[in-house]
């Protein structure tokens, strides 16, 4: 637990908050979702902090920092205008269903305001997010070996594990980062006809999203 929390408050760029306040710089903290347990169909829960660790750093900026809406320090840097001591904003990506269900709660308790940058497409149910896709057609195939041209150089690689279903991911988010962007959609698809395992079969979307 203390290796997961110390994981956690890194991937949300905490440590780096706590030597900005030192200094008397501003920061933004970002995160992604907030969970309160792990969902088995779904390999990388590492976008998602735990919420009891949320709960943590919301008290911790609650007693120790000036937290301010993002707008506010946007219009103060632009205008030359002087902010609070290690002032702090905090901000989502891409809008989970965890924003409104898990930290929203949680910043009300603590009065902390935060911004949203929602993806659209997938809030409107358009579009789903593609590492998301990704995740999901690994860790629910029923296959045992990911094809070669999904892993870049490290294929063709074994998926008889949930560790070895891990690895996998990490070397097809690698080279799908690495495409261009409208080449992305093409090489989900690719792989989900592939591992035979599609996010939008799922009838129950799982809970990351």
């Amino acid at each position: 637990m203390r290796h997961l929390a110390a994981t956690a408050v890194t991937l949300a760029g905490f440590t780096r908050l706590s030597r900005s306040l030192s200094t008397g710089r501003h920061s933004v903290l970002m995160f992604h979702g907030v969970r309160d347990h792990d969902d088995p169909r779904m390999l990388d829960h590492d976008l998602h902090i735990p919420a009891e660790l949320f709960s943590s750093v919301c008290r911790h900026l609650a007693r120790r920092s000036n937290v301010v809406p993002l707008s506010n320090m946007v219009d103060a840097l632009e205008q030359g205008r002087p902010l609070p001591e290690g002032a702090v904003a905090l901000t989502f990506d891409d809008g989970y269903a965890s924003n409104f269900e898990l930290a929203h709660p949680l910043l009300m308790r603590f009065e902390l305001p935060a911004t949203i940058f929602p993806a659209t497409g997938f809030l409107d149910g358009e579009n789903l997010l593609w590492f998301n896709q990704v995740d999901y057609a690994l860790a629910n195939t029923r296959r045992d070996s990911l094809p070669a041209e999904f892993a870049g150089n490290a294929g063709p690689l074994p998926l008889t594990t949930r560790g070895e279903k891990h690895l996998a991911l990490q070397h097809v988010l690698g080279v799908a980062k690495h495409l261009p962007q409208e080449q992305v959609a093409g090489f989900v698809a690719g792989l989900e006809t592939a591992l035979d395992a599609r996010l939008r079969d799922c009838a129950t979307p799982p809970d990351a999203l």
